[in-house]
């Protein structure tokens, strides 16, 4: 899974989430709760995607990060490549404070070994779990995320 953030990000450009999803360098299925071991989303109201799944995919776009109504997202058995050569890090995109709206995150054999300061952004998330990921530590204002109830961390570092 790569993450790239040396770009700007400008979801003005996109009219729709079924846009952003068309941006992506993957195909995305979209439907209502059937599940597989290819990337989904779901819908609950038209044009908005509250729910994705991205499983086996080498990249994340930074059109992700458009997703505004999204409140669940699910990474699994994904390669995450760092920022560059020097980064010994894989450090999870700072971007993520674009997506507001999450309550849940589930992270699963994908290594990212840092969450970003942005993550406590994430003022509606409720649950976390992150299982065989190599995360080394939680960022230092991470109790900011008063919303959070439920967090699961299972063979990380």
């Amino acid at each position: 899974m790569t993450f790239r953030t040396q770009s700007k990000l400008d979801c003005s450009l996109y009219d729709s989430d079924y846009d952003i999803l068309a941006s992506f360098p993957f195909p995305v299925d979209i439907h209502n709760s059937e599940y597989d071991y290819s990337s989904f989303a779901d819908k609950l109201v038209e044009n908005e995607i509250h729910r994705i799944v991205i499983q086996n995919e080498t990249v994340l776009p930074l059109t992700f990060f458009c997703l505004k109504h999204l409140t669940y997202f699910g990474i699994f058995n994904s390669h995450i490549i760092p920022y560059s050569d020097n980064d010994a890090y894989y450090q999870f995109p700072s971007e993520i404070e674009h997506l507001g709206s999450l309550a849940s995150i589930v992270i699963m054999n994908t290594k990212i070994t840092q969450l970003p300061d942005e993550f406590s952004k994430l003022k509606h998330l409720w649950s976390l779990e992150m299982h065989n990921t190599d995360l080394i530590k939680l960022p230092e204002n991470f109790g900011n995320l008063t919303s959070l109830v439920f967090l699961r961390l299972n063979n990380n570092s």
